[in-house]
């Protein structure tokens, strides 16, 4: 097990794909694989991410201390 980043965000379950999404106090927004760990997915916003992610249509939206609203697919 590894430590990827302080999170005041909740973690979103995507149970299609048994993908965990979550942003960190690092300013990155993750998504892990459930099943092996392994990070498909990573992104830098320019501030800490404390919102919770949502998804919609297969599209995962979260916002950041940055003042943006980003969707990842």
């Amino acid at each position: 097990m590894r430590r990827l980043g302080k999170s005041e965000s909740n973690f979103l379950f995507e149970s299609a794909r048994v993908i965990v999404y979550f942003g960190s106090a690092d300013s990155h927004f993750y998504a892990l694989d459930a099943n092996t760990g392994q990070q498909p997915s990573r992104f830098q916003t320019e501030n800490w991410i404390r919102s919770s992610p949502d998804l919609s249509n297969g599209i995962v939206f979260f916002g950041s201390g940055d003042n943006h609203l980003y969707a990842d697919k």
